[in-house]
């Protein structure tokens, strides 16, 4: 039985030098069955024809002007995996994050969200994922995995949230549906 595929959304804005670091560490993971959507945020530092030139087996989707992090929006309205993993263009998943997480899903530990603990290169630490007695309740912009499902019940982000809180929002409306949310670790 072939493994899900999964449709790795990339947001981008003007930070071309650290999406092609990401895409290049995206290539390790241990995971064969994937694709990679990259959603240019009206980038001025030529991100579009770095990627077009580097990569040719992305989708590169290039949006005429800045729509913050709605852009996700569009990436996963296009993409055909049965789950989306979404990344901000400086950061990517660790090695096994695929493979685990598939598995779990598909077998030991059921999830609908998946907070991904996200390495901060500034302060040299993984960045904690908000919890409310122990239940995690939202997850961090730049790293999370979901199931096509999720998305087909209660819709994507608000589009009305530029930047910030779009995953408060958006987890407030999948825990109201019956969605669980875990953490990756």
């Amino acid at each position: 039985m072939a493994s899900p595929l999964v449709s790795i959304i990339i947001l981008s804005f003007n930070r071309r030098d650290q999406l092609i670091v990401s895409l290049n560490r995206i290539r390790e993971v241990d995971y064969e069955n994937y694709e990679i959507i990259v959603v240019d945020n009206n980038s001025s530092d030529e991100t579009s024809s770095a990627i077009n030139r580097l990569f040719n087996d992305i989708v590169l989707l290039e949006l005429k002007r800045n729509i913050g992090i709605a852009g996700w929006n569009e990436g996963m309205k296009i993409a055909k995996g049965d789950f989306f993993l979404l990344l901000d263009d400086d950061s990517f998943p660790q090695k096994d994050l695929l493979k685990k997480a598939i598995i779990n899903s598909l077998n030991k530990t059921p999830w609908d969200i998946l907070a991904i603990r996200i390495f901060n290169n500034a302060s040299h630490k993984f960045e904690s994922i908000p919890s409310i007695n122990g239940n995690i309740v939202t997850f961090i912009g730049c790293g999370v995995l979901i199931k096509r499902e999720v998305i087909k019940n209660i819709g994507m982000f608000c589009e009305q949230l530029f930047l910030y809180d779009h995953e408060i929002e958006f987890c407030m409306r999948a825990i109201n549906s019956g969605f669980s949310i875990l953490e990756f670790s």
